[in-house]
């Protein structure tokens, strides 16, 4: 029961962290909102109705310090892991075009997961 709980709090840090770099910039664009799905339908094997709730439930968290910390500690030992979500973080930023407060949330995830 413990490897579920560990999964789903990753999977809730994991949609915080994206829906941060969504919402930042005041837009929530179609192609930001397809790579949120895209990701936790491949990465969590996720149903449409699942994601939708992980996306609104998602939507009201900010608390991004609590949750990088959480991936950090998921990602110990899974640098590579590490960089294609950071890959994945920065694609999403581009597919909108880069905000400044997008940037800064990419830039504060970086330094919690690398430091």
């Amino acid at each position: 029961m413990k490897d579920i709980e560990k999964l789903n709090a990753l999977q809730d840090s994991f949609a915080v962290v994206i829906c941060g770099i969504i919402k930042s910039d005041g837009i929530i664009s179609d192609s930001e909102r397809k790579k949120f799905d895209d990701f936790f339908a491949k990465e969590f094997e996720l149903s449409a109705e699942e994601i939708d709730t992980l996306f609104e439930s998602a939507m009201q968290s900010d608390n991004y310090d609590k949750h990088i910390s959480l991936l950090k500690e998921g990602f110990l030992g899974h640098p590579m892991q590490m960089m294609q979500f950071m890959k994945f973080l920065n694609e999403t930023i581009l597919s909108d075009g880069i905000g400044e407060n997008e940037y800064a949330l990419f830039e504060r995830v970086k330094d919690g997961l690398l430091v």
